[in-house]
């Protein structure tokens, strides 16, 4: 346990500070205000709730912060809007939902965040908008549906982002026209038909396995392959559709990007 009186109000640094430990309660009163780097501080340990109002509202690297830990809730009011890394932060955690109002505005980097993590969606708030590295962010979730207002505009590495997981559907602003890595990022998304009509990929160099598994309307993969050829420029992409099928419409731009452009789709 924790003395009731220890409260850490200067800690900046928290770094595997209670790592593995069998600490399973906090001080009610413990808020760490000015906590910013907090790698691995609670890492594999048997917390199941943080104090109501630990918001860590100074914290901007989070990694494996509460990565194998016991902690299933945090506390309404908790943004995390100062949070600039939050890889593996809640990898394999016990949480099921976020706060409502939890933003990640300034985030830049998610890779593995809610890896193994029994979600089923994000507050409205949550659009990611300076998310560049979202590898495995959501693997093996139940993340089903995502903020209607996300667009992941500044993603650049999405590989395995929503890779086994029930997602039914992208909102219309997704495009990943920023993206450049797409490996896996939809692998056995079995919820997945339909696509934004205005994605176009186009700046994609890898796309391997990237629909393994899943399958897309007709229509859908057809106005995608259309799309790529029109605005993807880069030679040499492998590209996998999983069990998508094309349509006349499609023929000749998939012919263009497997034959001039080299693609292997």
């Amino acid at each position: 346990s924790v003395p009731t009186t220890m409260l850490l109000n200067s800690l900046t640094n928290g770094s595997s500070m209670f790592y593995s430990t069998q600490i399973t309660v906090l001080p009610s009163s413990m808020t760490l205000n000015y906590l910013t780097n907090a790698v691995e501080m609670f890492y594999g340990s048997k917390i199941t709730a943080l104090p109501s109002n630990m918001y860590l509202s100074a914290l901007t690297n989070g990694t494996s912060m509460f990565e194998n830990s016991l902690i299933a809730s945090l506390p309404e009011g908790m943004t995390l809007n100062s949070l600039v890394t939050g890889d593996s932060m809640f990898r394999a955690s016990k949480i099921t939902a976020l706060p409502s109002t939890m933003l990640l505005n300034n985030m830049t980097s998610g890779n593995a965040m809610f890896f193994n993590v029994k979600i089923t969606s994000l507050p409205s708030g949550v659009l990611l908008t300076k998310l560049i590295y979202g590898i495995d962010m959501f693997r093996i979730s139940l993340i089903a549906t995502l903020p209607s207002s996300m667009t992941l505009n500044a993603l650049t590495t999405g590989s395995s982002m929503f890779y086994n997981t029930p997602l039914n559907g992208l909102p219309s602003g997704v495009t990943l026209n920023n993206m450049k890595s797409g490996g896996y990022m939809f692998y056995n998304c079995l919820n997945l038909t339909t696509l934004p009509s205005g994605m176009n990929l186009t700046k994609l160099t890898s796309g391997v396995n990237m629909f393994q598994n899943s399958t897309l309307t007709t229509s859908t993969y057809s106005q995608l392959l259309i799309n790529i050829n029109a605005n993807n420029t880069n030679n040499s992409v492998s590209f996998n559709g999983g069990n998508s099928k094309y349509n006349s419409t499609a023929v000749s731009a998939r012919t263009n990007l497997t034959t001039v452009k080299s693609w292997t789709i």
